[in-house]
């Protein structure tokens, strides 16, 4: 319905109503149709601007405060947007973070990298975190595994706020180095049996030969 419509339809009632007997319910009635009007007449913001607005939120998220953040997202309309809602409520975990990560940054025991990699992975939306990680995972090998799950331990141990921001990330860690052995292992029993079934095929074939 247009706003025209709705004007004529809601200048019918008003018309059509008792003032003396009907004013409490009157009032009432205008109260709603101007709210109406106002929430139809103001600017849509499109999903492009919405993404747009919480990237910039995701580049600032270190400097920004609680406080700020609501400021800054208040008027979003991000109920319509699930996955924006999603990506915007990973960045709030990382600004309400920002004291944890301020005391991991002085922590001796902590590696920079590892915080600035963990600040990166949780603040990205949902599908871009999972490449995240998957690429930090994939370049984590001797030394620098063992550097990154020494500073995951520690981070687990005493900075269990930081930890929570991606779980997935910390238990992949735990556990990669099982997981690529596994891989591999698997890997090699393929071969073996793909390697058993040339031989046994080409043994089949000769004897069919000899047969024939």
């Amino acid at each position: 319905m247009t706003n025209e419509a709705r004007v004529l339809r809601y200048l019918e009632r008003m018309f059509a109503a008792d003032p003396a007997a009907e004013a409490e319910r009157l009032v009432a009635q205008r109260l709603r149709f101007v709210g109406a009007l106002a929430e139809d007449e103001a600017p849509r913001i499109s999903r492009d601007a919405i993404a747009a607005r919480l990237e910039d939120l995701r580049r600032r998220a270190e400097e920004l405060t609680p406080p700020q953040w609501t400021e800054e997202v208040r008027g979003l309309p991000l109920a319509d947007q699930p996955d924006l809602s999603a990506w915007a409520r990973r960045i709030q975990a990382v600004v309400a973070a920002r004291c944890a990560f301020v005391d991991a940054a002085n922590d001796r025991g902590v590696d920079p990298q590892f915080l600035r990699n963990l600040r990166r992975i949780a603040a990205a939306p949902p599908s871009e975190a999972v490449v995240e990680r998957e690429s930090l995972l994939a370049g984590l090998a001797g030394p620098s595994l063992r550097r990154a799950r020494r500073c995951a331990r520690r981070l687990r141990s005493r900075h269990a706020a930081l930890a929570a921001l991606d779980t997935e990330l910390f238990a992949r860690l735990e556990t990669l180095k099982k997981d690529r052995r596994l891989a591999t292992r698997t890997r090699r029993i393929g071969f073996s049996l793909l390697i058993a079934f040339v031989v046994v095929r080409a043994c089949v074939r000769i004897l069919r030969q000899d047969g024939g």
